[in-house]
């Protein structure tokens, strides 16, 4: 979540795992296309990162404060076996264009910065269920 409205604990955090990397050490970090879910209010309920033929839904809610996406919240429920459990992840919703700028801000603009969507090349028309950033220090 993200208490101050300037996503601090979360450039912390980043912060963080930049110090622990040598010069050349490479963070690989990972976030759902948000930028998509906020678009449509849905989540995929299958992807390359579920390796399940269970879940059945994901009921996606999207709080708004101060009128801007605050938090997103996933309802899963899963089924399989004649059992079925529900429950419930939040997050903040990272858009790709913010949170790529603040890798830049931490790593600096001149760092390695390479994409992908679902463990893939990123692909223009293609819209990933997750970004992978890898990122290298410099």
């Amino acid at each position: 979540m993200d208490d101050s409205g300037a996503q601090l604990d979360h450039k912390q955090a980043i912060k963080n795992f930049q110090k622990c990397l040598k010069t050349g050490g490479i963070l690989f970090i990972d976030h759902r296309n948000y930028d998509d879910i906020l678009e449509t209010g849905d989540t995929p309920a299958k992807s390359i990162y579920y390796n399940t033929s269970h879940t059945a839904d994901i009921k996606t809610s999207v709080l708004l404060y101060c009128g801007k996406p605050a938090m997103v919240t996933m309802d899963y429920q899963i089924e399989g076996n004649n059992l079925s459990s529900e429950f419930r992840l939040s997050y903040y919703p990272h858009a790709l264009q913010n949170f790529t700028k603040i890798l830049k801000e931490i790593f600096g603009e001149k760092s390695k910065h390479k994409l992908y969507g679902d463990f893939k090349e990123i692909q223009v028309e293609k819209k990933p269920a997750f970004y992978i950033h890898l990122i290298e220090k410099q």
